[in-house]
């Protein structure tokens, strides 16, 4: 099964089993669509980078439910998956367990392992990347693929190279993104010789209970706090700086079924 169909599956039988969740609001806003639940445990918010506002969106608002958003996950409609990750990350901030997470990011993951020499990007993560070129010492050997044409960079590859380099990284840092365009198994299946294989950036929200087994080591995102600030900005068109003046960083270890 795909990652991304399993993600779904997961969801809506935490949704038949858990906690009665009520889809609050939701909005394909610029540049994240996002999604808002509530339940006992209190009010949540998932989001999910827009990669192609071109593709059409239409539902009958009067039967929308939470489930029948999700369910889109499974479909073709990049606008349409979009919304159903942030969906699903919505009910995944709902039901994580952030005293196992940690206040760290990609940057902290890396740096702190030795072992690791060769490092592959899918997608463009421009902070971390300059960030780890710039650490005295380390040298390490960076390789950034990128599949927006509209990207540019001397440094950057095109994403049909990934094929052949990912198998030679010693740590594969993978956008949230490839959840969206369905890209995430191919990786994964590229990047099997990595000793990290890490889930990044604000579409990373997933419940890691919901990703074990799946080859991801460990998810690195963001968990927003103040949740009316946030959707303001987004409705604004805001795009900068969001999630730094709203949400605390975080890194959670993906566990595998013998854990």
């Amino acid at each position: 099964m795909m990652i991304v169909d399993d993600l779904a599956d997961k969801t809506l039988e935490i949704l038949k089993n858990g906690d009665k969740l009520t889809l609050k609001e939701y909005s394909i806003a610029i540049p994240y669509a996002y999604v808002i639940v509530e339940g006992e445990k209190g009010v949540k918010m998932g989001v999910s980078m827009v990669l192609d506002s071109k593709c059409h969106y239409r539902r009958d608002f009067e039967e929308t439910s939470l489930e029948s958003i999700i369910e889109c996950a499974k479909g073709y409609n990049l606008t349409e998956r979009t919304l159903a990750m942030a969906a699903i990350n919505a009910v995944s901030q709902y039901y994580i367990d952030f005293t196992e997470s940690k206040n760290e990011d990609v940057l902290d993951l890396i740096v702190s392992d030795k072992d690791i020499k060769k490092i592959g990007f899918v997608g463009n993560i421009a902070p971390v990347v300059n960030e780890l070129r710039e650490i005295d010492g380390k040298n390490y050997e960076i390789y950034v693929f990128e599949r927006n044409s509209s990207s540019c960079g001397a440094e950057l590859l095109d994403d049909t190279f990934e094929y052949r380099l990912l198998p030679e990284m010693d740590a594969v840092i993978i956008t949230g993104t490839t959840l969206v365009n369905d890209t995430i198994d191919v990786v994964l299946e590229r990047s099997k010789n990595a000793k990290l294989k890490i889930l990044t950036g604000p579409t990373a929200q997933i419940n890691p209970d919901f990703l074990k087994n799946s080859g991801i080591t460990h998810t690195a995102s963001t968990r927003v706090i103040n949740i009316d600030k946030t959707v303001t900005d987004l409705k604004h068109g805001s795009s900068f700086g969001i999630f730094s003046r709203n949400s605390s960083k975080y890194s959670m270890k993906v566990k595998d079924n013998n854990e």
